[in-house]
């Protein structure tokens, strides 16, 4: 696996692990705010683009395809800045987006009964790597 991704991927499951503030309304109004682990990394082997994560109570086990990371780096830099209004490493911004394409597949997406995740331009689809053509074991996949 390229270095490159495997950086991403360290970042990713930084991020995924890393604190949340959340705040609580009653009537459109905070009325208290807590610090909570955003999820659990259960499972970390980069160097074959895989990633487990405990959102809740639910696992979900995150396939990355070498060329499809590379593909996603090109850019992510400058449409990091973009979006969040300063300079960034392409590695650094991609973990912010795969994190935030990870929550959204997650919220608006049935998992497969697998809990596999091959990740895909944009986000993250319920399908096994074993029935998108790739072996979740192949590091040159």
């Amino acid at each position: 696996m390229d270095p490159r991704v495997v950086a991403v991927l360290r970042l990713l499951a930084e991020k995924e692990s890393s604190d949340d503030e959340v705040t609580s309304y009653v009537d459109g109004q905070p009325t208290e705010t807590v610090t909570q682990q955003h999820a659990e990394v259960i499972e970390l082997r980069p160097e074959e683009g895989i990633l487990a994560i405990r959102h809740g109570q639910s696992v979900a086990r995150l396939r990355f395809d070498e060329a499809e990371v590379l593909a996603f780096l090109r850019d992510a830099g400058e449409i990091g800045e973009e979006v969040w209004g300063y300079p960034m490493s392409d590695e650094e911004a991609a973990a912010r987006f795969l994190s935030i394409h990870l929550d959204e597949s997650i919220a608006t997406r049935e998992s497969h009964e697998s809990g596999w995740w091959t990740y895909r331009a944009g986000g993250f689809d319920p399908i096994p790597p074993w029935e998108s053509g790739r072996n979740p074991a192949d590091s040159t996949a």
